[in-house]
């Protein structure tokens, strides 16, 4: 019987359980090697926040990010991680909402949520208004 995957790395976005990486005598992923801790997958749930929160702090996360030093493999690992749950996150992004990342330019609201029905993205947080 195959055991449940409860872990997902946040770099090469691999799943795997948390025992097979406790085996494998390593702190962070057995398949990319990377040492960033990995997600565990049974903690997902709601959260009730304001997209603008998020981007605050999704901005700010970024921009301390690029004072990494770029040569330091460590580094490189934390801001891809960084880029990922950013962009996991940006699916999110209610109609109105701005981007999480400053260098992309917002679409139009109308198109904005054109895309969103292409999509079809759901959050119970998002919803039509009566």
């Amino acid at each position: 019987m195959n055991k449940p995957h409860n872990v997902k790395c946040y770099i090469c976005l691999n799943t795997c359980n948390f025992e097979e990486v406790i085996a494998a005598k390593i702190i962070g992923c057995p398949n990319c090697g990377t040492q960033v801790p990995p997600m565990k997958l049974n903690e997902f749930g709601y959260i009730h926040v304001n997209w603008q929160d998020i981007r605050v702090l999704a901005i700010y996360a970024q921009r301390w990010a690029e004072t990494f030093p770029k040569d330091i493999k460590g580094n490189l690992d934390h801001v891809q991680a960084l880029k990922n749950i950013v962009g996991n996150l940006q699916r999110f992004r209610p109609p109105t909402g701005d981007p999480l990342d400053p260098e992309i330019q917002a679409p139009p609201v109308a198109e904005a949520i054109e895309q969103r029905k292409i999509i079809g993205i759901k959050s119970p947080y998002f919803f039509k208004r009566k």
